[in-house]
């Protein structure tokens, strides 16, 4: 059963010529997301009306903006509920901060209760408040409070990561923690600074510059240093000044024995290297442990070398 399709944003409604009440035609983009491709025009009844992007943010009531060469529209307000429920979502996400209990009806019930302000508060959870919650027993609060303390041992790029800065995801933020080493300096960079790293190009400095421009971002990110969490990266970095594994990129497969997925992606990162989810002609290596699926049979066709959990490990041995 399909529950939802992308539509990406208005210019691609516009696009396809898809109105309110049409029948559509959805197929699965890349085996992964249900897309919808095309209408059916021949069953139109003319009762179908044309989808018409809202001007306010039906959240809060902040005005929409389009931002320069972007389609998507955006609400600005930083304090916007529907914003801080999905920023909350993403920031205890398996990709950042890994907060097991925290995602979903938990994190809604959390700011709707006025517990969660901000992302920060998340390390500020009381557990007395917490045991007055609908649904929330003892246990349920041990598990979450357990969860939240761990989270703190996360590298400072999984932190970079759960900020939801736009454009900056797994793979950039390890890149701006390889070379600032720490989230401070980052901070402090201005855009021309950034624009001379690699991979850095207008968007990802401008939105960069402009998350740390606002002075509610910089209020988190001091409750969040306040709070214990890590802001220095660990990159591993020999004598010669560059990191073992730099520029080299790796696709994880299979079941590894030592390592979960997100312990040995973090692990490549911090020794320098770049971690993607398909093995392409860009690939280094494709790390495989048991079970490795179609990717071994992809890096076989594509001539990229295999190697196990064991032959990684002495990659990095003694460093």
């Amino acid at each position: 059963i399909i529950k939802q399709a992308t539509l990406h944003n208005a210019d691609y409604i516009e696009s396809k010529d898809l109105k309110i009440g049409d029948w559509v035609v959805v197929e699965r983009a890349g085996e992964v997301i249900p897309q919808i491709v095309r209408s059916d025009k021949d069953k139109r009844t003319g009762a179908e009306t044309y989808f018409a992007m809202p001007a306010i943010c039906p959240s809060c009531g902040t005005i929409l903006v389009n931002r320069k060469d972007e389609a998507a529209t955006y609400c600005t307000n930083s304090t916007c509920p529907a914003q801080l429920e999905r920023l909350v979502e993403h920031f205890a996400g398996k990709g950042a901060m890994d907060i097991e209990g925290m995602g979903g009806k938990v994190g809604i019930s959390l700011i709707q209760n006025g517990l969660i302000k901000d992302v920060a508060d998340i390390y500020f959870l009381q557990r007395e408040r917490l045991e007055q919650l609908d649904r929330m027993g003892k246990k349920s609060v041990d598990n979450l409070l357990i969860a939240i303390d761990e989270s703190k041992k996360q590298p400072p790029e999984r932190l970079l990561v759960s900020l939801g800065i736009p454009h900056v995801g797994s793979e950039i933020s390890s890149l701006l923690l390889n070379q600032f080493a720490s989230i401070d300096n980052l901070v402090a960079c201005n855009q021309e600074t950034l624009l001379n790293t690699p991979s850095v190009g207008p968007k990802i400095s401008e939105s960069i510059t402009e998350y740390f421009g606002n002075p509610d971002n910089l209020k988190v990110l001091d409750k969040l240093r306040s709070a214990g969490l890590n802001m220095v990266s660990e990159t591993v970095i020999p004598s010669e000044g560059i990191p073992l594994l730099s520029d080299l990129r790796f696709v994880v497969t299979g079941r590894l024995e030592n390592y979960s997925r997100t312990e040995i992606q973090d692990l490549i990162k911090k020794y320098g290297g770049k971690v993607s989810s398909s093995v392409s002609k860009s690939t280094d290596y494709l790390l495989a442990g048991q079970d490795g699926g179609s990717k071994l049979a992809e890096a076989a066709k594509l001539e990229v070398q295999i190697i196990s959990e064991h032959d990684f490990e002495t990659m990095v041995a003694g460093n």
